[in-house]
């Protein structure tokens, strides 16, 4: 699953619980001209367009994963609970990187 995800066109991030990036799939790349991030980059240190947007997302995604501790203790996590997370999380927010043409690859940033 994990490799469909990281090929699939999809714009597609998935950050751990410190919000650090565990996947970037080809469709975020190509929205981002190739930009992918080092393995275990923290969201505080892409190349967003500004700091309020920075701002944004961290709020957004540290609300997901608040939300999504506190499911579990209610509950034994899971896949599903992993899965409502991922389709179900109340903030959607727009991320807007900073990057041009060619300035791709690993451990850019």
């Amino acid at each position: 699953l994990i490799s469909e995800w990281r090929g699939s066109g999809v714009q597609l991030m998935i950050v751990d619980d410190a919000l650090r990036v565990v996947l970037w799939s080809r469709g975020m790349a190509e929205a981002t001209f190739g930009f992918e991030p080092g393995a275990g980059q923290r969201i505080a240190h892409l190349p967003f367009a500004t700091q309020e947007g920075r701002a944004t997302m961290q709020r957004a995604l540290e609300s997901v994963v608040l939300d999504s501790a506190d499911a579990a203790q209610r509950t034994k996590p899971g896949p599903m609970q992993a899965l409502q997370a991922a389709v179900a999380a109340r903030p959607s927010v727009m991320m807007e990187l900073s990057v041009s043409q060619g300035r791709g690859g690993m451990g850019d940033g």
